[in-house]
C-alpha cells in the first residue's frame, strides 16, 4: 500500500505547488536548468528511475540550486528509498531561500518520515510546513497539509483523527476541484472501517467534482477506487463497470502505476470470485507493469499475492 500512499501524496503535493507562483518561474528555470525541467517532467510521469538520473545530473551540475534537491528528494520517495530522500530533501532544506520552499520540503520530510513509520517526527514536520502556509495565509496550502497530517494518523491507525483532520481540510479549502481527492481519501478511510455505503457516497461526489473540472485522470484514479470498494461490498457486476471506466481514462491520461493499480484491482475481483486463472492473469499483469516502471514494493506485494493465490488454487 505504499505505493498508493504515495500516489494520494504527490497528488497533495501537486496542489501544495500550485500555488507557489511567488516560489520560482519554472518556466524560466527550466529554460535555464533542462536538467530539473527533466527530472520535474518524468516525475510527474511517475517515472522515478528516470526522474532519479536527472536530478542526480542536476546536483552535481547546480550544487547551490534548491530546485535540483527538491526535485531529486521526491524522486527518491516515489521509488522508497525514504532514508536516501530524507537526506537529500535536508540538503534542499538548506538551499531554501523562501518560507514558501521550506514548507515544500517539511511537507516531504514529513511524508518520508511517515513511511518509515516515524510518526512523531513525521507530525513535527507536518507541524512546521502547516505552520508556515497559516503564516503566508495560503488556505489551498494548509487544507493539503492537513490531509498530510490526516495521512499520518490514518498509518497510524487513528482513523477517527484522521477523519477529523480530512473533514477540516475539506471544510476550509476553497479550492473545489481539489476537494475530490480529500473526498477521496475520507472514502478510503470508511472503507477501511467496513462503512462501505459511506464510502461509495463521498467517491461518488469526488467523481462529480471530476468530472464537472473534466479531470478525467483523477476520475479514472477515483472510478478505479470506487470499483474496489464494491469489491469489498461483494457487489461485483458493478464493481467491474467502473473498473473497466477507470481503467480506461488512466489509459488515456498515460499514468502507468494506475493502470497497474487497476490490474491489481481486477485480480482482487476476480480472486473473491474464486476465479482463480483471471485473478492470476491479472495479478500477473499488475506485478510486470508494477516493475517496468520501477514501483518494486508494488511489484512484491503482488508477487506475494500470486504465492496465496496458488495456496488456494
Amino acid at each position: 500500500m505504499k505505493r498508493l500512499t504515495l500516489s494520494i501524496y504527490f497528488i497533495l503535493l501537486t496542489i501544495l505547488l500550485s500555488n507557489a507562483g511567488d516560489l520560482f518561474n519554472l518556466e524560466i528555470k527550466f529554460n535555464l536548468f533542462p536538467e530539473i525541467k527533466h527530472c520535474e517532467n518524468y516525475l510527474k510521469a511517475h517515472n522515478y528511475e528516470k526522474a532519479i538520473y536527472y536530478g542526480e545530473l542536476a546536483v552535481k551540475i547546480y550544487p547551490r540550486v534548491f530546485e535540483p534537491y527538491f526535485c531529486l528528494g521526491r524522486a527518491y520517495l516515489g521509488v522508497s528509498e525514504f532514508e536516501k530522500a530524507i537526506d537529500i530533501l535536508k540538503k534542499a532544506e538548506n538551499r531554501a531561500w523562501t518560507k514558501r520552499q521550506l514548507s515544500f520540503v517539511y511537507s516531504n520530510l514529513g511524508h518520508a518520515y511517515g513511511e518509515l513509520d516515524d510518526f512523531d517526527t513525521a507530525l513535527f514536520y507536518h507541524q512546521k510546513s502547516l505552520e508556515i502556509v497559516k503564516e503566508l495565509e495560503d488556505k489551498r496550502g494548509e487544507a493539503a497539509v492537513l490531509s498530510n497530517i490526516a495521512r499520518i494518523y490514518e498509518k497510524k491507525g487513528d482513523l477517527k483523527k484522521a477523519l477529523e483532520y480530512y473533514e477540516e481540510s475539506l471544510r476550509i479549502n476553497p479550492d473545489e476541484k481539489a476537494k475530490a481527492e480529500t473526498l477521496n481519501s475520507i472514502a478510503l478511510v470508511y472503507s477501511k472501517e467496513g462503512q462501505y455505503d459511506k464510502a461509495i457516497e463521498y467517491l461518488k461526489q469526488a467523481i462529480e467534482i471530476d468530472r464537472s473540472y473534466e479531470n478525467y485522470h483523477w476520475e479514472g484514479r477515483h472510478l478505479l477506487n470506487l470499483g474496489d470498494v464494491y469489491t469489498q461490498k461483494g457487489d461485483y457486476k458493478r464493481a467491474a463497470l467502473y473498473l473497466d471506466e477507470g481503467l480506461k481514462k488512466v489509459i488515456r491520461a498515460g499514468d502507468k502505476y494506475w493502470e497497474a493499480r487497476a490490474y491489481e484491482y481486477y485480480g482482487k475481483l476476480y480472486l473473491e470470485q474464486k476465479i482463480y486463472s483471471l485473478a492470476e492473469d491479472y495479478y500477473k499483469r499488475a506485478q510486470k507493469l508494477f516493475a517496468e516502471i520501477g514501483a518494486n514494493d508494488d511489484a512484491l506485494r503482488i508477487a506475494q499475492r500470486l504465492q496465496e493465490l496458488e495456496k488456494r488454487k
